[in-house]
């Protein structure tokens, strides 16, 4: 049998887009639906990719069952890697770093608010205890803020397609108070699925890597770009109360570790992004 890789939450957005990728680059794939693997795949496998992860970072959700479907799910799947010898790649969060300004890939700047992002931290942990030791790659690869086609598919997509959705359907888009002195990164899907194939394709070293492109904005600048395509009128509304304990107030990514590998390819500022995303949006519309 010729090689392949494996990549599971084949159905999702980052799971989806990958495979799309690789097998563009003429790579054989195995998609999973879901996030479990028998051993024979993982055994012939020239790597595996675990992209599968609970759609929903409710602080609301039971952190038993969120640590089962997070944690549990994919260290099994992590075992069977480190028992095969097969290359373990990843997909972690920035809502590791809840509060901390300096988001960088270290255990000091990292500070989880949510069930959803302990449950991801305790798995990157337990990553941390295989990478000086293990005898096959391990990459971890955190996630900003991913926006871009296929997101439709979460149960919470970002922003931009949030309001997106709410100039189209109602003329109005909707942002909390004071979310001005909210600063994210936003990354499109195409360089997150670069980042993917740049850390495998060049064997880069074990480790937990940032992924986002390093400049933060609020949503004004997301509700700026989005004029540019569409009319409609603001109303702010008030901030939920159940998310003002736990919700980021700021991420931007330090990605030195990331550029230590060679990576060079610029990073799609959100101006551009949003062209393609818009475009490809309208696009699918006429379509239906």
């Amino acid at each position: 049998m010729n090689p392949y890789v494996v990549v599971t939450g084949a159905d999702e957005f980052v799971g989806g887009c990958l495979i799309e990728h690789l097998k563009r680059h003429k790579t054989s794939v195995v998609g999973i639906v879901g996030p479990t693997v028998n051993e024979e795949l993982v055994v012939g496998a020239s790597a595996v990719f675990h992209m599968s992860s609970p759609q929903v970072a409710d602080p609301e959700i039971d952190l038993r069952e969120m640590m089962h479907h997070t944690f549990s799910n994919s260290k099994a799947l992590f075992d069977l890697c480190q028992k095969s010898l097969t290359p373990f790649f990843y997909t972690t969060s920035a809502v590791v770093y809840g509060d901390k300004k300096n988001n960088i890939e270290k255990p000091e700047f990292e500070s989880p608010l949510t069930p959803y992002a302990r449950a991801k931290l305790l798995f990157d942990t337990y990553v941390r205890c295989f990478l000086d030791v293990s005898e096959s790659q391990i990459v971890g690869v955190r996630l900003f803020n991913v926006y871009g086609p296929g997101e439709q598919k979460l149960d919470k997509p970002s922003l931009i397609h949030k309001f997106y959705k709410q100039a189209k359907e109602d003329k109005v888009v909707r942002p909390f108070s004071g979310s001005q002195a909210v600063f994210r990164d936003y990354i499109y899907i195409d360089d997150v699925i670069e980042v993917i194939a740049h850390l495998y394709s060049k064997k880069s070293p074990s480790g937990i890597y940032n992924c986002g492109t390093g400049t933060c904005v609020t949503s004004n600048e997301i509700i700026r770009n989005l004029k540019r395509y569409m009319i409609f009128k603001e109303e702010v509304i008030n901030f939920p109360e159940e998310l003002k304990a736990t919700y980021q107030k700021y991420t931007r990514a330090v990605d030195s570790r990331l550029l230590q590998t060679g990576y060079a390819r610029e990073f799609v500022n959100l101006s551009e992004g949003m062209d393609k995303y818009i475009s490809y949006l309208k696009k699918a519309e006429k379509d239906i």
